[in-house]
């Protein structure tokens, strides 16, 4: 079953020396002194973790910093995560007018500009090897489902007049 399933890790697991004894392994809950498993360890267990996360918040900033990227995409995703990136929707809170995409017409946010406008999708999946990403729904805040779909030639798709 091994050389079928795992046939990579066969050696490795062939080398697991097993207990000298003659005792008989056993399930044990490690998040309780007895080891046995009941609903309210669980319960005790889900309640501290969700204090945990809690207490220490996502840094998306050291997040951001840590990546192992470009100095270029670094800024890039720091201005997107702070919404200091052009679009219609923040320059809108520094009091300025707003104007809808130049391409399809809609709301110009950072969501729409870099994934749900029909050009940031096209792009998308040619940079995705024919991956696409496709609003679930008109609601901008909905997930975006992932689809396949034949990949074209790149010059086809970018040049390619707009209706």
């Amino acid at each position: 079953m091994i050389q079928r399933h795992l046939p990579q890790y066969e050696a490795s697991i062939h080398g697991i020396v097993t207990s000298a004894t003659s005792h008989q392994d056993r399930r044990s809950w490690l998040f309780d002194k007895t080891g046995e498993y009941t609903t309210k360890s669980g319960y005790n267990l889900a309640v501290t973790a969700k204090a945990e996360r809690r207490d220490h918040p996502l840094d998306w900033q050291k997040c951001i910093w840590s990546i192992k990227t470009s100095p270029k995409i670094k800024d890039f995703l720091w201005r997107v995560a702070r919404k200091a990136i052009p679009v219609s929707a923040n320059l809108a809170t520094r009091g300025l007018p707003t104007f809808p995409c130049k391409l399809c017409g809609g709301i110009e946010d950072d969501l729409h500009t870099f994934l749900l406008c029909p050009l940031a999708q096209e792009l998308g999946t040619l940079l995705l090897g024919g991956v696409e990403l496709r609003e679930s729904s008109r609601d901008r805040h909905k997930r975006s489902t992932l689809t396949s779909r034949k990949q074209e030639d790149i010059s086809t798709r970018l040049l390619r007049p707009r209706p």
